[in-house]
């Protein structure tokens, strides 16, 4: 796995759908300014406290489903491509899917922080010097790294590049419409349990709050990848 690790590391540099995920997850974060009120500064701490944990929510929010996709994305485009035909001709197949695996974690939680720097600057800029707490970087590298896990299982599964593009968001926006219905089972679904796993209150979007997020998320990222795992090594990847 070392070799097909480096291969991906060294191509870092030149990886354009990284970066492009980078800026876009920064922007969409800066554009939360837009939802300040303006002299937010100048308010009570009280009141800055209770707009900081309005922002928490969507600020991880956007990075999950940005991270899910770049992995799911980033994956389906190099097999479109033919990038993972020619990587496991040089190298065996479980190295190449583990180095994968590696990168997109990685790259999900760079990801994480560009959309955690974004929200810091959105509120420095809109709040007159007001920032949310400087632990949303850590809660959203966090998050980027495990949601873009599974948006790369999902990527492995699918295949397809344009399905994944729906898939992958889907797999994790199905809780949403749910939470009405059934908050309970909802609350056990992937995105809820990304939330609770960085600390977010799942309890703001219609879910249950008293669920064990962190054993739960690892669950379904062991099954995504193990399923990902026997897809990839029983199939053609051309």
């Amino acid at each position: 796995m070392t070799a097909a690790l480096r291969s991906r590391v060294a191509a870092l540099p030149t990886d354009l759908v990284l970066a492009g995920f980078v800026v876009a997850c920064f922007v969409l974060a800066a554009s939360i300014a837009l939802s300040i009120p303006e002299g937010l500064g100048n308010a009570p701490d009280a009141v800055k406290e209770t707009f900081r944990a309005t922002l928490v929510t969507p600020a991880v929010l956007m990075t999950i489903l940005v991270s899910a996709l770049y992995a799911g994305f980033d994956y389906t485009l190099a097999l479109r491509r033919g990038v993972v035909v020619r990587e496991t001709t040089a190298q065996r197949r479980g190295a190449v899917l583990a180095a994968r695996a590696l990168l997109a974690g990685g790259g999900g939680a760079v990801v994480g922080l560009a959309c955690g720097a974004g929200t810091l600057v959105a509120g420095g800029v809109a709040g007159a010097g007001w920032t949310p707490a400087p632990s949303l970087l850590g809660s959203a590298a966090v998050a980027g790294a495990l949601a873009a896990s599974w948006g790369f299982a999902i990527g492995v599964i699918v295949r397809h590049h344009l399905v994944a593009l729906f898939v992958v968001p889907a797999s994790l926006g199905v809780a949403v419409p749910f939470a009405s219905l059934v908050p309970g089972a909802a609350s056990i679904l992937p995105l809820p349990t990304l939330l609770g796993a960085v600390g977010v209150d799942a309890g703001t979007l219609g879910f249950a709050a008293d669920i064990a997020a962190v054993p739960l998320v690892a669950g379904w990222i062991i099954l995504g990848l193990g399923v990902a795992v026997v897809r990839f090594v029983s199939r053609d990847v051309t």
